[in-house]
């Protein structure tokens, strides 16, 4: 890996002479079927992650941190500006990629020169700006009235600044604020690019906790976070820095390829999950352990973070995994939205229906998800992983625990779709298991000794849903039905429970407590 002023490069392998033969032999043979593939690749594309209503990063971006409305906030400052033809330079190298196109590789790495008098005139602008944020003169959206210090600012995108230009940044800010502008931020915050083997650009953060930033990289706990459907870090960053603090390590967020300042396309599921691998990757080749290294994520972000995971475990890097509200296929998404209630009367005719409806569903859909490279299939990615290094929760209310909330996530159906119904599948074939007196394997052992119910949570009575779904609202809303955590504690105290062993969560601060219980999983 090369990397340079944060801005790291995953290199491919170069092909063969014969791989290159071989590959311009199967063009006119696979054409078709990567015209038919992209189109509805495409299209589920565009249903599975909705990149077009993912928050996009401001120039002058506020960030809060806490829900104090008084918090002033820290300033994100992007030095790149947005690309105005990005959707048609993310193609080229979405096909620079495909059909391996090298004279297209100068488009991965914007460069602003100090030579090009347009970048010149940006950075001056930028400073400009910087003097209106300290001096309390800015008209930016939220920053007007707001007098802000060095340590509220962050800098990103001086990677895509050339040296000169650089230079010539802090020497102006240098100049007019002597070392103050050399003072780091109050949060550590540290923001990179990543570019993959595939010639995807990632656009990606770190926050770490305090104790984690000066130990050796071998020795630090990293946990990537893969979001889900229409999401973009900058939303993420206060949730990232609660969890970095909480379980005492770094949080990596980055946006998927074509989102925002990422720069590729996503045309698969596959994409997502190899841009996932690639931020592993690159801790790897810094120095970082794979059993330091956890991946999480919510809904799609789930199913991505499994199926990456398992990935990994294929290749003897046991990563740890946190499956959020996630559903084990596509096919088994899609029919659990016609799948009638549990509780319904088997002999209804409409249950019936509904039952012969979320079968054809299944039978239709199934083949179409997967010639779309859209199966999603994280139930066989899940057992790929041991039950060590995995945990999950679900949106889970039965009803003699609290008959006012909802009863279930509202979005992926949960006796047939989500992933805790795979594990009542599987400790219930281990319960017949024991019961037809077969020996147990120490996996079997350990599933059934687990309890289901640490792993279900249901809505705060103290939170308005206000006609949301429970599967959008925020995870510090979710509380355990038979415990005192809420699902954002949930997820710290399980990786503290696995990086370390012995560590859990207070549920009554966001600080954490040290005890010899490791949680369940």
């Amino acid at each position: 890996m090369k990397h340079n002023s944060n801005y790291f490069v995953l290199k491919k392998p170069p092909l063969s002479l014969w791989q290159s033969l071989l590959f311009i032999i199967k063009i006119p043979i696979s054409l078709p079927s990567w015209i038919i593939s992209f189109l509805l690749a495409r299209m589920m594309a565009n249903i599975v992650l909705s990149p077009t209503y993912a928050k996009t990063q401001k120039p002058i971006h506020l960030v809060r941190f806490s829900d104090d409305p008084t918090e002033k906030g820290t300033v994100v400052i992007n030095l790149l500006p947005k690309d105005p033809h990005k959707t048609f330079h993310d193609y080229l190298l979405k096909f620079s990629s495909v059909f391996h196109l090298p004279f297209l590789a100068k488009l991965k790495k914007r460069q602003l020169s100090f030579k090009n008098p347009k970048d010149k005139a940006h950075i001056d602008q930028i400073i400009t700006e910087i003097d209106l944020l300290i001096t309390g003169q800015s008209t930016t959206d939220k920053c007007q009235h707001k007098t802000f210090k060095w340590t509220d600012i962050h800098l990103k995108g001086l990677e895509y600044l050339d040296d000169e230009l650089r230079n010539y940044l802090f020497a102006k800010l240098r100049a007019k604020y002597g070392s103050e502008a050399d003072t780091p931020p109050t949060t550590t915050m540290d923001f990179f690019t990543l570019e993959t083997p595939d010639d995807a650009v990632l656009d990606s953060v770190a926050l770490s906790a305090e104790s984690e930033q000066d130990k050796p990289m071998a020795e630090r706990k990293f946990v990537i976070v893969c979001l889900a459907n229409g999401q973009s870090y900058i939303d993420w960053l206060k949730d990232f820095n609660v969890s970095a603090k909480e379980i005492g390590c770094t949080i990596i967020g980055f946006n998927y390829r074509g989102i925002d300042y990422s720069q590729g396309m996503i045309w698969t599921q596959n994409n997502m999950v190899d841009d996932t691998i690639a931020q592993v990757k690159r801790l790897l080749a810094l120095g970082a352990k794979a059993e330091n290294i956890g991946l999480e994520g919510m809904c799609v972000g789930g199913v991505v973070a499994t199926i990456a995971a398992a990935k990994l475990h294929d290749e003897g890097l046991k990563v740890k995994l946190y499956n959020e509200r996630s559903f084990r296929s596509a096919p088994h998404l899609l029919a659990g939205t016609v799948l009638p209630d549990a509780q319904s009367s088997l002999w209804s005719p409409v249950t019936l229906g509904r039952y012969l409806i979320a079968g054809l569903v299944f039978a239709i859909f199934t083949p179409i998800v997967w010639l779309a490279g859209w199966h999603l299939d994280a139930a066989s990615a899940w057992d790929k992983i041991p039950l060590a290094d995995k945990n999950y929760s679900v949106i889970r209310n039965p009803r003699d625990i609290d008959p006012k909330a909802p009863k279930t996530d509202g979005i992926i159906e949960d006796s047939w779709a989500s992933m805790a119904s795979l594990m009542d599948e599987k400790r219930a074939e281990i319960i017949e298991k024991k019961q037809r007196k077969q020996a147990l394997t120490e996996e079997e052992e350990a599933l059934l000794s687990d309890q289901p119910e640490t792993h279900q949570f249901k809505v705060n009575p103290q939170f308005e849903l206000k006609n949301k779904t429970p599967h959008v609202i925020a995870r510090r809303h979710l509380i355990q039905t038979d415990g005192p955590l809420h699902m954002h504690q949930h997820m710290i105290a399980s990786f503290k429970s696995k990086f370390f062993r012995t560590s859990t969560i207070s549920p009554n601060s966001e600080t954490t407590t040290e005890t010899n219980h490791a949680l369940s999983l």
